[in-house]
């Protein structure tokens, strides 16, 4: 993939993506001891173009989302979701990561749980849905970046009003300046 094409998705990805884990308590049904923690990345967006593009060049699943339900205004347009899990996540991040500057530290967070994924995990695993049992260590870690991941991600008003931009002119360009409020 071109160099342009890498930065139009860091670019998409920074301004409209998620990067994240998401936690699911353990299934009793299913006999599992442990939640599972899932890493995704998703763009919501409400040009088709875009989602089908993303989905073309690097896989994944797209959702229809109607917005117009019974707590939304009538006017708002249908928003498309493209989603990918696990399978091509290091390989996007990898490629795209040289390009990103917002959301660079969950791309990390995200390759540095995909690296220790990766060793062998000692534990106790019967069949498919059977009892998986992983290492006190392996579960610790797995919380840890998914915490950081989502602090990350939360919103914080207060943290944006923590600094003020202004703007001072040099010459023919403008120059953006934060100071501490």
């Amino acid at each position: 993939m071109d160099l342009n094409t890498l930065g139009y998705l860091a670019g998409v990805i920074d301004g409209e993506g998620y990067i994240g884990i998401e936690k699911t308590k353990p299934n009793k049904n299913q006999r599992q001891i442990n939640p599972r923690y899932m890493p995704n990345i998703c763009v919501v967006n409400t040009n088709k173009k875009l989602i089908d593009f993303l989905q073309k060049k690097w896989g994944g699943s797209i959702q229809q989302r109607n917005r117009n339900g019974k707590w939304m205004k009538n006017y708002y347009k249908t928003c498309w979701r493209w989603r990918l899990n696990q399978g091509r996540i290091v390989e996007f991040l990898t490629a795209i990561r040289p390009y990103m500057i917002v959301k660079i530290e969950q791309a990390d967070l995200l390759l540095k749980y995909y690296q220790e994924r990766m060793k062998p995990i000692r534990g106790t695993f019967q069949g498919r849905h059977g009892v998986k049992e992983y290492p006190p260590e392996e579960m610790e870690f797995r919380e840890k970046i998914y915490k950081e991941i989502k602090k990350l991600n939360h919103y914080d008003p207060q943290r944006l009003n923590e600094e003020t931009p202004t703007n001072k002119m040099e010459g023919d360009a403008t120059v953006q300046t934060y100071e501490k409020s």
